[in-house]
C-alpha cells in the first residue's frame, strides 16, 4: 500500500497531525490502515523527494516523522549525499532506541512475507521471459487503457467520427516537466490523432509557462466537438481563461474535457459535457484516448 502525501482535514485533525503529509499520520497509517481497514501489508510512501516533503522539513526530519507513522518503506528516486544521511540517522535511531526495534522487527517481517508470497507466484503479472521492448510497449497500452476513467458528464458523446470536424487544445509537452523526456522517440498528441483517422483535426497549442492564451482564428468549417487537455490548471491559470473563452467563442459545441494530470480539473473548469482523466501523459495514454474517443466507455 502506498500512501500519498496528501491532506485529508477530516482525519488529520489533531494539533500535531495539521501540518504533516498523510504518509507520516499515524492517524492514516495506524488507525485507519491498520485498525480500521485491519491491512497488515507493507505501507510504502510516495517518492520522499517530492516538493511536498522538501520543501517543509529537511530529509532526516521527513523520514523519522513517515517511520513513527508506521510505514515500512521509504522510497527515494534517486541516492544522493541526502538519502545516505537519512540511512545512517535511521541506523542511529534504532540503534539508541530513539526509534522501537520492535517497529523495524514488524516491519521486516511485514517485507519478508511480501517477498516471499512473490516468489511463489507461478504466473507473475509481467513474466520476465516476455522483457522485450515490444512487449512493454504492449503492456504499457494495456495499463493506459485500463487508467482511462469517466469522471462526469454524457458518455453518449462518444463516440465520436473520425470524420467529423474537431478541435484539439492541448499543452505543449515540451513544459509538462516529467512528460517531456521522450518527446523525441515519441508522436505528439495531434500525430497520434491523424493516425488513428482524424481526417479534420485542428490543433491549438498552448503553454504552460506563460498566463497568455493562444488566439483561437475562427475557421469556415465549425468543429462538432472540442477535446481540450489539461495539466493541473490550478497551476497554470491561464488553463480556466482559455476554457472559458472557447466555451463563449463555440456556444452549443460539446466539450470534452481530458485532466492528463491531476483529476480534479473539473473544480476548476467547470460543466464541461464529458471529463475523463488519464492517469498520465506517456505515449501509450494518448493511444488510450485516442481509442476511447473513437470507441468509447
Amino acid at each position: 500500500m502506498l500512501v500519498a502525501h496528501g491532506d485529508y482535514p477530516d482525519l488529520q485533525s489533531t494539533p500535531e497531525e495539521k501540518n504533516l503529509p498523510s504518509s507520516a499520520s499515524k492517524t492514516v497509517i495506524q488507525t485507519l490502515l491498520r485498525e480500521q481497514c485491519g491491512f497488515q501489508g507493507v505501507v510504502m510512501t510516495d517518492d520522499m523527494c517530492m516538493g511536498a516533503i522538501t520543501k517543509h522539513r529537511s530529509p532526516v526530519e521527513a523520514a523519522m516523522t513517515a517511520i513513527r507513522a508506521g510505514v515500512d518503506i521509504l522510497l527515494y528516486k534517486q541516492s544522493t549525499e541526502d538519502e545516505w544521511a537519512v540511512f545512517e540517522a535511521l541506523v542511529r535511531a534504532f540503534r539508541d532506541g530513539t526509534l522501537p526495534m520492535a517497529q523495524l522487527h514488524a516491519s521486516l517481517a511485514r517485507i519478508a512475507r511480501l517477498k516471499t508470497w512473490l516468489a511463489l507466484q507461478t504466473e507473475p503479472c509481467f513474466a520476465p521471459a516476455e522483457f522485450t521492448q515490444e512487449a512493454c510497449a504492449a503492456e504499457a497500452l494495456a495499463q493506459a487503457r485500463e487508467a482511462v476513467s469517466l469522471l462526469s458528464g454524457n458518455a453518449a458523446l462518444l463516440p465520436l467520427k473520425a470524420e467529423a470536424p474537431l478541435l484539439l487544445v492541448h499543452p505543449a509537452r515540451s513544459e509538462m516537466g516529467n512528460y517531456a523526456f521522450d518527446i523525441p522517440t515519441s508522436p505528439e498528441l495531434p500525430q497520434v490523432f491523424t493516425q488513428a483517422g482524424f481526417s479534420h483535426l485542428r490543433e491549438v497549442r498552448y503553454s504552460l509557462k506563460t498566463s497568455d492564451i493562444p488566439e483561437l482564428s475562427m475557421d469556415s468549417i465549425m468543429p462538432k466537438t472540442i477535446c481540450m487537455v489539461t495539466f493541473n490548471p490550478l497551476l497554470h491559470p491561464n488553463q480556466p481563461k482559455l476554457y472559458q473563452t472557447l466555451r463563449q467563442q463555440y456556444p452549443g459545441v460539446p466539450m470534452i474535457l481530458v485532466s492528463a494530470g491531476t483529476p480534479y480539473d473539473g473544480e476548476v473548469l467547470l460543466s464541461p459535457d464529458l471529463h475523463v482523466t488519464l492517469c498520465a501523459y506517456r505515449p501509450a495514454n494518448m493511444q488510450a484516448l485516442v481509442e476511447c474517443l473513437l470507441c468509447g466507455f
